[in-house]
């Protein structure tokens, strides 16, 4: 898969859509202030390869975070320590209706007619999910959970009065991100 299927910092949600005249589902990656680029795979395989191309995988990021946040039921991932991606689904990901949806870029969620919701991104672009209104603010709050999970267990490592850091470098970026590494891979397997 090509570097232009991947999932990045600026990019709002992945998004199934049927594109060609068998039916095939792809997807199409909503991007902050860009037009959506399509991707010739699912969302599924499309994440599976972004969580590949930032040095994980799906599975892998699911256990992390049922180890650290205990939410085993459609769990939020954090896509990439690095550019911090948190990411959540508005259904099953074995749905074909599953849309996976960056939590960064969320403005406002409204209930629709036939249980549908609307979302709308910080940019004015929006996507309509069969999810519930209920179901997306469930997923939008473990998401926040666990994004707050992972930055209290990062201050608590960063704030070490043990091992005083000098914090006017600039390299702090890099040492929070060791950090994140260090929550997600030293926090004990249940």
């Amino acid at each position: 898969m090509d570097e232009h299927c991947i999932f990045k910092s600026d990019d709002m949600a992945m998004v199934p859509i049927r594109t060609d005249q068998y039916g095939d589902l792809h997807t199409q990656i909503l991007t902050y202030k860009k037009e959506p680029r399509i991707a010739a795979h699912t969302p599924q395989k499309t994440l599976e390869a972004s969580c590949r191309f930032y040095g994980s995988t799906f599975q892998n990021l699911r256990s992390d975070t049922a180890r650290l946040s205990k939410i085993n039921s459609k769990p939020p991932i954090l896509l990439s320590p690095v550019i911090s991606i948190f990411l959540f689904s508005t259904h099953s990901e074995r749905s074909e209706d599953n849309i996976w949806i960056n939590i960064e870029f969320i403005q406002d969620v409204k209930a629709l007619k036939n249980n549908a919701t609307k979302i709308t991104f910080s940019d004015g672009q929006s996507l309509i999910t069969t999810a519930t209104v209920r179901t997306i603010w469930h997923q939008y709050k473990n998401a926040a959970y666990y994004e707050h999970i992972i930055r209290k267990h990062v201050k608590k490592i960063k704030w070490n009065t043990d091992n005083p850091i000098d914090y006017s470098k600039p390299a702090l970026d890099v040492y929070e991100t060791l950090c994140t590494y260090l929550v997600i891979n030293n926090t004990p397997k249940v």
